[in-house]
């Protein structure tokens, strides 16, 4: 199913003539992986040259430290036995949320990301029209848009209409969640 959404989101950017200058990952297998299938559908550059993802493991998702790839149940699906989970270590309950990744800690690699790899290309040349992809996931997404729209002035930015801003709050406000193979466009 994955694959097939993966082929789907590719052939929309394709069928609408979206061409990317850039597309930048997480070095992780699933944001990897679509990165590649967005970049399959994409034509070649003026150069004759194929857009090939450029990875970074800046935009991983955040690390959940010991609860990491353990499975969320609903409480009416759990069984009585707790040997198996997290929660029945040994090991100090206090001690497995500190082992999960901080938001200080995420802000900083989106920060990162945003020093390193985009802005250097956005202001490149700010009068050529530029198309960049980010393929992450969900939660680093949501810092990220955050960091970068720390960098305007809140007046400064808007939303298309029918999108509505957190709480009817400024654009600068919106709090943007992304499911699988879901995107958000953008304009600077």
């Amino acid at each position: 199913h994955g694959m097939l959404q993966i082929e789907n989101l590719a052939q929309s950017f394709a069928n609408d003539s979206v061409q990317f200058d850039s597309i930048f990952a997480s070095d992780l297998s699933r944001a990897r992986i679509t990165a590649e299938g967005i970049c399959r559908l994409q034509p070649p550059k003026e150069d004759g040259e194929r857009v090939s993802p450029i990875l970074t493991p800046d935009l991983r998702e955040r690390d959940f430290g010991s609860w990491e790839g353990v499975r969320w149940q609903s409480t009416s699906a759990q069984s009585t036995d707790t040997s198996t989970s997290p929660r029945s270590s040994r090991r100090c309950a206090s001690r497995e949320i500190a082992e999960k990744e901080t938001t200080v800690s995420m802000r900083r690699r989106s920060l990162s990301f945003l020093h390193s790899h985009f802005l250097p290309l956005l202001f490149d040349d700010p009068t050529s029209k530029r198309n960049f992809a980010i393929v992450a996931h969900g939660i680093i997404l949501r810092v990220l848009w955050n960091c970068l729209v720390e960098l305007f002035d809140p007046v400064c930015v808007s939303l298309l209409p029918g999108i509505a801003a957190w709480e009817g709050g400024p654009a600068a406000l919106l709090a943007p969640s992304w499911s699988n193979t879901g995107f958000m466009e953008l304009s600077i």
